[in-house]
This record gives structure tokens, sequence and C-alpha cells, in this order.
């Protein structure tokens, strides 16, 4: 894909900027009637100058990205809605989740949500295959690869739209190297690595919690709170959580905050 109208001009500025910066410290340094001194100071301050604004305009341009990231007409989440409606909505209550809990725990509910938003993009290549979606269908052995390949898929993707690598880094840590459990019985595991954020950890329990509760027909609190308990005990048990910075407290306020968010979304459902 293209880049966009944004990034384009964000190169030129900064090409712009860089030509400009050069530009005046040749200018300086060949008028004759200058001392030695004054030419080297110049373009001594010119070059911190310049770096600062490049450096200023590229921040900028992240920034400009990061927040267009949550308009959900943008290309790619059409896309995703489009191709893969059931992991669209899956993703959509997944960032209602993870950002309320980074609330609960005061880390940055803005980038959970655009994490969560984008986690399962690489599902746009196989869409079918993932229950959400459709009924699974062929081997389990063929199934469990293509599973698998939404990571490295999802991270392909991401580069083609330029996402932030913030977003890269929680594409590819969604799923730690947990062991695939779309079957009763798997050898294959995720290619990892483990989260290695606060925010990765609680997108990998908000996507697991969330496919988990999905599953069952009509839960009620009582069965909410078990799974809850029952997946993110797995996640801790397995090892995703050790390299992730979450503390016991912080997973604890976690939990209950699921256990609030999912009640009410259900009692919304079966109230319409």
């Amino acid at each position: 894909m293209a880049r966009t109208k944004r990034q384009t001009r964000q190169g030129i500025v900064i090409f712009a900027l860089e030509w400009l910066i050069l530009f005046l410290a040749v200018s300086l340094a060949t008028i004759a009637e200058r001392s030695l001194v004054f030419n080297i100071v110049s373009i001594t301050a010119l070059s911190f100058l310049g770096t600062y604004l490049i450096l200023k305009t590229k921040k900028l341009g992240v920034s400009t990205d990061m927040a267009s990231l949550n308009n959900l007409g943008n290309p790619l989440m059409t896309r995703l809605l489009k191709v893969a409606p059931g992991t669209y909505n899956h993703s959509l209550i997944v960032a209602q989740l993870a950002s309320s809990c980074g609330k609960a725990i005061s880390i940055n509910s803005e980038l959970l949500q655009l994490g969560a938003y984008y986690h399962d993009i690489g599902k746009i290549m196989n869409p079918s295959i993932f229950v959400e979606n459709g009924k699974n269908t062929g081997s389990e052995h063929n199934l469990e690869k293509k599973i698998i390949a939404h990571v490295k898929n999802g991270l392909k993707i991401a580069n083609e739209y330029f996402l932030p690598v913030e977003i890269c880094d929680l594409i590819i840590q969604h799923h730690g190297n947990s062991r695939v459990e779309s079957f009763k019985e798997s050898g294959f595991h995720y290619p990892g690595p483990k989260p290695q954020s606060k925010i990765a950890g609680i997108i990998m329990l908000s996507d697991c919690v969330e496919a988990s509760v999905r599953s069952q027909k009509n839960p009620n609190e009582i069965t909410i709170r078990k799974i809850i308990d029952t997946q993110v005990k797995k996640k801790q048990d397995s090892g995703q959580l050790s390299e992730s910075g979450l503390s016991e407290d912080e997973i604890g306020k976690i939990k209950q905050d699921f256990a609030l968010t999912i009640s009410n979304i259900y009692h919304k459902r079966n109230k319409q």
C-alpha cells in the first residue's frame, strides 16, 4: 500500500528542513569576513536546532498516526470489518475490556484500546478458519499452522499500512508462546515473544477472556467470574505474564474490572 498523504507531507518537511539547515551552515562557513570561532559556533548551533526540529517533526508525525488509528472508518479497519466481521466485533470488545483495565491500574488506556483494535488484523488473510467468522474446515494439522500464522500475517499487514511500532509489538506479543487451544490436544505453540509490557499483558488477557466468554450462551455472573479466573490462572501458570511487569495486585484489579465490564456488556445485550 502506498504511503498516506500525511506521511508523505511529513517526509517532505523533514527533507526540506535538512536541506535548509545544510544551506545555512555552508553559507555561514563561506562568509570570509566572519571569524573561525563565529563559524564554528554558528554551525554547531544550527546543527542542534536542526536535530531538534527534525526529531520534533517525526514525533508529531507518530502522534498524528496514533491518533488517526482511533478512526474505525480508516481503510484497514474497514477491510477487517468487510472480510472478517466476527474478528472485528471481537476486537472492539477486547478494546473495551483492555481500555477499562488501563484506567483501573492507571496505565495508557488509549494505547490499550488501539492495540486491541489491531491485534488480530492477521485474521484478514484466512478469516473463515477462525470460529468467530465461521466454521473451521480442513485437517487439524493444517488449521493449527494457519491459526498460528495470523500473528505473522498481522505484522506483515501492519507494516503494509505503516502502523506504529508500538502497535506492531502488541500484535506479535498478544499470544506470547502459548499453546494453541483451538483443539483439545495440541502440540503447537505461538512463536512469541511473551508480553514485554503491562499493556501487552492486558491485551493478552482481554483477548482470551473475551473469546472464552463469547463461546458461552448467555453466561451469568458466576460463569463469567469462573471463566476469568480460569483464563488468567492459565496464563500465569504457563509463565505468559512473567515478563509483562504486571504485579499480583494489578492482576487482581484487572480480574475485577473484567467481571464488571463483561457483566455490563451482557446485561445490555440481554435487555435489547
